[in-house]
């Protein structure tokens, strides 16, 4: 009885260890998709919308801005977090009006269709 006893718990033992080790792997694995994902769902939306080299590498730079003023003010110990959040949605604004000036008439129409359609999508998967 001593020994099924002791085997069961060494079992259990390497069982626990195996599964640490491939959670750490599956976290990894699971942030490279994501990252993949994004780059994957931009270059769709430039296809989609039909953007020139010059709008894509313009869209680009407004991006990096916005996400170095981001991380700024995340970062910004002298804010409260309502002042973060206050700051934050501004420069959502400021980034999303930048990127409409890049757009033209049409993309625009063509971008706000796509949001509506993928906010309809999501409300239809909630029911």
């Amino acid at each position: 009885m001593k020994k099924l006893f002791a085997l069961t718990l060494i079992f259990a033992a390497f069982s626990f260890g195996v599964n640490a080790q491939t959670t750490k792997t599956s976290k990894s694995v699971k942030s490279e998709t994501v990252h993949t994902d994004s780059k994957d769902k931009k270059g769709k939306m430039a296809q989609r919308l039909n953007l020139t080299n010059d709008q894509q590498s313009r869209m680009k730079e407004v991006q990096q801005s916005f996400k170095t003023k981001k991380d700024a003010i995340k970062n910004d110990a002298s804010l409260s977090q309502s002042e973060k959040m206050e700051k934050l949605k501004a420069l959502h604004a400021e980034k999303k009006e930048s990127m409409a000036k890049i757009l033209t008439k049409e993309q625009q129409d063509k971008m706000k269709e796509m949001k509506k359609h993928k906010k309809d999508q999501k409300h239809k998967s909630k029911r």
